[in-house]
């Protein structure tokens, strides 16, 4: 704390200087919120769940059934993958593995209420919260197609009742009722007073009874039975625990319905029911979906990924945290390249959280900041370098990072925390990411010196 604050400077009234670190428990939060306050710093707390990384608990959840992982669009679900920490065994974040899920959500929740004790001890030192870090599907689809995740029971079964806006996305009794897919991807009708996709009422994907198109008509599909094609939930309410389980049975095997419903197995961009499923944005020609940025109709996929953050951010809401200092942690999908953004389904929009209307990511190089004031008025980025692989001691660092902060500044960004401080004494800031005793840290004190301490004119309660 004392080297960062001789290389980069300390807190002013309006200005903040600190440091983001990963939640470690309370003891550990307690000695670095009070050094903090100690040094006229402030602090980032991020709560390190996400599906591509699992701790004992929900690993030990995880494993009770296989269904909870990640199964694959080829079948073969993880194998093959040993040892790629965001691909093998890498658990679903479907809704639908309710007891995983709950793990999750209790966690979050749980770190919550004891951060929010401990900023109670020392007020305003802590300025943000980050829920997951970087959450997105697995990362195998990006060198092999066939890798492509989610297509687990639990996310299909969710896939197909967030179209029909049936099971947990029915628009009453639902525990997730108006969550469902958008108008703008299925239509919608009045049904039972209530505005409802139009395939909610519908006896099979093809059989409207007579109320407009059916489901395969406006997707194109040939499905005859609402239940999944491979071990529907109804059929099959038993945990999974047979590694020899055959992940795509044969009809007239178990685990098998003929025509029953399942995910796209064929990526196929251009299909109807391929964009209800995945919408890519890189695959679609870079244009963003119909709605975007206001309410986009992005796919199924992109919606797993948003709604789990959104599910953790608002636990940690509802434990005390003020929502105005909650982030999201995301990978902007679209900043870094289309085979990232379509194998982990996490384009900038999963980074914005709904409930409080903020936008968190992070960005190691150019960072686009129309684009995320398009979403919103209040956005940061939780790891940042605006050019890694630099020499530490080059005029280019410098001269990246004071621009990409004139940048921030001139949008809607408010908090940016550099990656990675590294410790030790010495030149220590090579490597990677080059910070400390780099031109990257002389940029941020420079800059930092160049600005009157005085409110930002679009500031959003921060």
């Amino acid at each position: 704390m004392t080297k960062l604050r001789q290389q980069i400077g300390e807190n002013r009234q309006h200005f903040k200087v600190g440091f983001a670190h990963v939640y470690g428990g309370p003891q550990s939060l307690e000695r670095n919120t009070r050094m903090a306050a100690q040094n006229n710093l402030s602090l980032g707390v991020i709560i390190a769940l996400q599906t591509h990384s699992v701790n004992q608990i929900v690993a030990t959840q995880a494993a009770s059934d296989l269904r909870n992982y990640q199964w694959r669009m080829n079948g073969t679900s993880w194998a093959g993958k040993e040892g790629a920490e965001r691909d093998f065994k890498v658990v679903t974040p479907s809704r639908y593995a309710t007891k995983l899920h709950e793990s999750y959500v209790s966690q979050a929740a749980a770190n919550g209420r004891e951060a929010a004790g401990i900023m109670g001890q020392y007020p305003g030192v802590i300025i943000a919260f980050n829920v997951c870090i970087e959450e997105e599907l697995a990362k195998g689809g990006e060198s092999d197609e066939g890798m492509l995740g989610d297509y687990s029971p639990f996310a299909i079964a969710e896939f197909r009742d967030w179209l029909r806006h049936t099971g947990a996305y029915d628009a009453i009794t639902g525990p997730y009722k108006g969550q469902g897919a958008p108008a703008a991807l299925v239509g919608q009708r009045e049904i039972g007073g209530v505005m409802r996709s139009p395939f909610y009422d519908h006896p099979s994907p093809s059989n409207s009874n007579g109320m407009g198109p059916s489901f395969n008509e406006t997707f194109g599909t040939d499905f005859s039975s609402w239940k999944l094609a491979y071990w529907d939930l109804d059929d099959n309410p038993n945990p999974i625990i047979n590694h020899g389980i055959c992940l795509m049975p044969q009809p007239g095997n178990p685990g098998s319905v003929p025509g029953g419903f399942d995910a796209p197995r064929q990526r196929n961009p251009k299909h109807p029911f391929w964009r209800v499923w995945s919408y890519d944005v890189g695959d679609q020609g870079w244009q963003q979906p119909p709605g975007w940025p206001a309410a986009p109709a992005f796919g199924f996929r992109q919606h797993l990924v948003k709604h789990f953050v959104a599910d953790l951010a608002a636990a940690v809401i509802s434990s005390g945290i003020p929502a105005e200092m909650v982030f999201a942690h995301q990978v902007p999908g679209e900043m870094v390249g289309a085979e990232r953004c379509r194998s982990g389904a996490h384009p900038l929009w999963t980074a914005r959280l709904d409930a409080n209307g903020t936008l968190g990511s992070t960005r190691f190089g150019p960072y686009d900041c129309a684009l995320a004031d398009r979403y919103c008025s209040n956005w940061g980025i939780f790891e940042w370098h605006p050019l890694p692989n630099a020499q530490p001691h080059s005029k280019e660092l410098y001269d990246a990072a004071i621009k990409a902060l004139d940048g921030f500044f001139a949008s809607s960004g408010y908090c940016f925390f550099p990656g990675w401080w590294i410790e030790g004494e010495g030149p220590a800031g090579g490597g990677t990411f080059p910070l400390n005793d780099s031109q990257f840290a002389c940029a941020m004190r420079d800059w930092l010196a160049g600005h009157p301490d005085i409110p930002r004119p679009q500031a959003c309660g921060i």
